[in-house]
């Protein structure tokens, strides 16, 4: 009897057991979280499920740089302190055109090197003519002319090489009418190309060395896409070809418009042929070091095959053998691994059967890192 009345006092206490829903329960295990900065910064892109015709293009990835001599630095070639700083970033400048300059007691010891040559090469030249008069008198000696002319030689020598090294550091030579003024050991730099100032890492009054960078300057023309096209693709990529251009997270913007320049037909360690392409002068949106996607034409039209729901290739990954997509949830940063059954690929786009519905939000970039994710969770206890 005591027995039974203490199971029934257990029964009576346990709490009752409801289920909880996966948002509650934490993470299932087709369920992957990530941090949404990933998806902030672009290292995961999500993109919309779409019904329509094949595009007869192929999409590889591309990096904006800077073309051959369309990049300058301006460096200070001596020690000193930042006078003045005449640009600002985004400025226009012109070849030439003074940006920055420099004070530097290395300059000024450079001007008063140059008087120093300059009065004893005035001396020589004096000494040798002197000896030159007393020669035509019979009044001096063969070896005290021949060492005037050397001292007279060795002193314009030296001239000579002190006002090289002040043109190299682009400050006038002083006038030696002028010796009794204070020279200047200002030191002034220009813009070696025309073009925008990208970049300004002095800081006026700041201490600058020899060889320091003070301003970057881009020509703004010469800008190029530098992309890979894998040896398993199958796209027109002849010189010459016209490709698309869209900026990372800006693909609903219209296309930037470039050229095939040069297709180096050689295919590289990562088994993908480079691909130099030129931007059009119009195409103000593409930023230097940033990435885009490339569309280029595909070989083979699919233009017959009617619409259907097509995704990126690359957002199908194989997840334990099974082709499987990531869908996007109302919370940034959590997808669900959904297993689909894909058709054929179409250049670089991978037609659905069944699996997906028009309108659904998907992973389209960045597929390894949560296939990854996916993994890990998977293997934790």
């Amino acid at each position: 009897m005591r027995r039974a009345f203490v199971l029934a006092l257990l029964i009576a206490c346990t709490p009752k057991v409801t289920p909880v829903a996966d948002s509650d329960a934490g993470t299932s295990p087709s369920e992957v979280r990530v941090d949404s900065e990933l998806v902030r910064s672009g290292r995961i892109v999500v993109g919309t499920v779409e019904s329509r015709l094949p595009r007869d293009e192929v999409s590889i990835a591309g990096e904006v740089l800077v073309g051959e001599g369309g990049e300058a630095q301006v460096t200070s070639l001596v020690a000193g302190r930042v006078a003045t700083l005449d640009v600002e970033v985004g400025q226009t400048v012109q070849k030439g055109q003074l940006v920055a300059s420099v004070d530097s007691p290395q300059v000024g010891a450079a001007q008063a090197d140059l008087l120093r040559a300059q009065s004893r090469a005035a001396l020589a030249k004096r000494v040798l003519a002197r000896q030159l008069e007393l020669d035509s008198q019979n009044a001096t000696s063969k070896s005290a002319i021949d060492q005037a002319r050397a001292e007279d030689a060795a002193a314009s020598a030296d001239v000579l090489a002190a006002r090289t090294l002040l043109a190299n550091l682009g400050v006038p030579p002083i006038d030696p009418a002028a010796s009794a003024s204070v020279a200047s050991s200002r030191v002034s730099m220009r813009a070696p190309i025309a073009g925008v100032v990208i970049e300004r890492t002095a800081v006026l009054g700041g201490p600058v060395s020899q060889g320091s960078t003070l301003l970057r300057i881009v020509a703004p023309g010469s800008r190029v896409v530098v992309a890979k096209l894998p040896e398993t693709v199958a796209a027109q990529a002849a010189e010459g070809t016209k490709a698309r251009l869209y900026a990372r997270n800006e693909r609903t913007k219209p296309a930037c418009e470039g050229t095939i320049q040069h297709n180096l037909r050689v295919v590289d360690s990562t088994r993908a042929i480079p691909l130099r392409i030129a931007i059009d002068d119009a195409c103000a949106g593409l930023s230097v070091g940033s990435f885009v996607d490339v569309r280029l034409p595909a070989r083979e039209s699919h233009a017959d095959a009617g619409a259907m729901l097509l995704v990126p290739a690359d957002a199908v990954a194989l997840v334990r053998g099974t082709p499987t997509v990531f869908v996007a949830t109302a919370d940034p940063g959590r997808f669900v691994a959904r297993a689909v059954h894909p058709g054929a690929t179409l250049g670089s786009e991978t037609a659905i059967e069944s699996g997906l519905s028009q309108g659904e939000r998907i992973a389209v970039e960045g597929v390894l890192l949560l296939k990854g994710e996916l993994q890990r969770g998977e293997m934790q206890p």
